[in-house]
């Protein structure tokens, strides 16, 4: 285990599901835009998104897609580690 870095580094795992929307493409690629917008470390997978950074801008960012989302109906799926990944920083 590697120690975590004073700047409080973290990853997050998220898959972000649209509910109900036949366009959810349409809804995924907002929510990917937003995270690239972030400047964060990222990685696009088929099923999820990896993104580090600081503890304070990863919560933002998951606070921006919560309100730019808002009007939509959505599931996120969240995995945060304080570990996971940091061996890279």
């Amino acid at each position: 285990m590697c120690e975590i870095p004073e700047d409080n580094i973290i990853s997050c795992q998220l898959s972000f599901i649209t509910i109900g929307d036949i366009d959810y493409d349409k809804n995924i690629k907002i929510v990917l835009g937003i995270i690239k917008e972030f400047g964060l470390d990222f990685k696009i997978n088929e099923m999820s998104s990896i993104v580090k950074g600081s503890r304070d801008k990863i919560f933002a960012l998951l606070n921006k897609i919560c309100s730019e989302m808002n009007e939509q109906k959505y599931l996120v799926n969240i995995s945060i580690s304080n570990t996971c990944g940091c061996d890279e920083y």
